[in-house]
């Protein structure tokens, strides 16, 4: 017997999916054999499992590609008879149209002998308005044959198109009139009369699904919401219609950022190598702001999501997502929602102004939720505005981590060259040192208090004769509002109330013996 199935639940993985399906079937004492139709070409064989709650014995399995016509014969059958149909409907056509050329020929020659009639009897005194009426007459006639035979051309132009549309679908159906399946072929031994429900599953590749949020920070009540999803592709061959569906790490796969400071090296100068300050620095410049556009997908969506229930395994983690779902096998992204979180920020501004002058806002978060953030896109919202596109991190369950919310402009940063002076010291090895003085303003604008994290460098030696002292500001050890560190960042954290200007100085040495060239400077 053959059959067809259904698919009652997808679990999608990172790269794949696995599916599981139900066959109805009546089995007769003894052995079944059973084709199950309609399945895709892209099958693991290998993943192939066969359940039954009944006492059923399997006696064999196979999977099979199977050939078959992309139409049945009567369908191929019903198209030639339409355009049979459509040929007879234009050829009546081209009839009834040169029968209305020949009536207006004939009309033409009818009317031409009236209208001499007409003024041979005009010498004999006939009425004006009588030779007018018959030209009339004649005239409204053939107006409405000519529309006649307009409106059929027009019919028989139209039944052509129609014509020439079928033929081409026919001659299409010569070259690709096979199309491929799997079918799965069952032998099953059963001890009674019955009907029954067999259950089967397997691996299917072309699936996959990823992680996305939308991110939103209300900066007056300091709340954020972040709502996270999953987009799903599939192209296996087979539709997933009103399925349960699962989602599986178990195979798993920055716009608004703030600019990441590297160190800053100081070397003898050496023609073949070539320390660039900004190697891993952003390309924005000290004097340029770019305006953020949101991207093409960000759709505003403030309704709850249907949250899904967690599955925490070992290595990996599995989402029931609610409901029943239709993602068609046409490789469109579908989204889906996984749960909203709300979680309570700690606010805090950072900046590197050597870098970008801009003022970064950082959400400091706790995921206290059961649910493990995946890596993915996220739309970064500010007080219902977008703000920027960034990325999330691998997040667990009660982690810590940070989210950049962009840049505020109403925290103004200044990053300004004092001086460089250079002197010569030592009496018998002479050496240059040479000093730079950098001042750092900064300017809170809001209407409420603010702490900002400023960083800052100086260059790092690679070399025993260079030496890089920092003058200002003095630090002999770390404290939470100030830090050097090895790298040679120096970093600040400063409390600026409403309308407050703070400024700070960084002042640095580098001494090197006279004779020498150095690079990084």
């Amino acid at each position: 017997m053959i059959l067809n199935s259904d698919i009652k639940q997808v679990t999608v993985y990172r790269d794949r999916a696995y599916i599981e399906r139900d066959v109805i079937c009546k089995l007769k004492q003894g052995e079944n054999n059973i084709i199950v139709q309609g399945l895709p070409n892209f099958i693991d064989a290998n993943s192939l499992q066969i359940y039954s709650n009944d006492s059923l014995i399997l006696q064999d399995i196979k999977l099979k590609l199977h050939s078959k016509p992309n139409i049945s014969d009567q369908e191929k059958q019903n198209i030639i008879d339409e355009i049979k149909k459509i040929e007879s409907s234009i050829q009546t056509g081209k009839d009834k149209l040169y029968n209305l050329q020949e009536t207006k020929q004939l009309f033409k020659k009818i009317f031409n002998n009236k209208h001499r009639l007409l003024q041979k009897s005009s010498n004999e005194l006939l009425e004006d308005t009588e030779i007018e009426k018959s030209l009339q007459f004649y005239n409204e006639k053939l107006n409405d044959i000519d529309s006649s035979i307009r409106k059929e051309d027009k019919e028989i132009n139209k039944l052509t198109a129609s014509l020439k549309i079928l033929k081409d679908n026919v001659e299409n159906l010569d070259y690709e009139d096979v199309i491929t399946e799997n079918r799965l072929h069952l032998v099953i031994f059963s001890d009674t009369d019955l009907e029954t429900s067999i259950g089967f599953s397997y691996l299917t590749y072309n699936a996959w699904w990823k992680a996305f949020y939308d991110i939103r920070l209300n900066s007056e009540q300091k709340k954020v919401d972040i709502a996270y999803s999953a987009v799903i592709n599939q192209e296996t061959g087979e539709d997933w219609q009103n399925v349960e569906l699962k989602l599986s790490t178990a195979q798993p796969q920055f716009a608004g950022n703030l600019p990441h400071i590297s160190t800053w090296y100081v070397n003898v100068y050496n023609d073949s190598v070539y320390y660039d300050t900004y190697d891993d620095f952003d390309s924005v410049s000290s004097k340029e702001v770019r305006k953020v556009e949101p991207p093409a997908e960000v759709v505003e969506n403030n309704m709850p999501i249907a949250e899904a229930t967690v599955e925490n395994a070992a290595t990996s983690v599995v989402f029931n997502l609610q409901g029943h779902h239709t993602i068609l096998a046409n490789n469109e992204e579908h989204k889906v929602g996984i749960t909203q979180l709300k979680l309570n920020p700690e606010l805090e501004y950072s900046s590197v102004p050597k870098l970008n002058p801009m003022s970064y806002l950082t959400a400091k978060l706790e995921n206290k939720s059961d649910f493990t953030l995946l890596k993915g896109k996220a739309n970064i919202f500010l007080d219902n505005n977008f703000v920027s596109q960034s990325d999330m991190n691998f997040i667990a369950p009660n982690e810590e981590f940070e989210i950049y919310l962009g840049v505020d402009q109403n925290i103004k940063i200044e990053h300004k060259f004092v001086n460089r002076f250079t002197k010569t010291e030592g009496l018998l090895s002479k050496k240059n040192k040479v000093v730079f003085d950098y001042k750092i303003l900064v300017e809170n604008h809001k209407a409420t208090d603010v702490k900002i994290n400023i960083k800052d460098q100086i260059p790092v030696s690679q070399n025993n004769n260079i030496k890089v002292e920092l003058i200002n500001p003095n630090i002999k050890e770390d404290t939470d509002t100030l830090k050097h560190g090895e790298d040679g960042i120096i970093e600040w954290l400063i409390s600026l109330d409403s309308k407050e200007t703070k400024e700070l100085d960084l002042k640095f040495s580098v001494e090197y013996p006279k004779d020498i060239e150095i690079s990084g400077l």
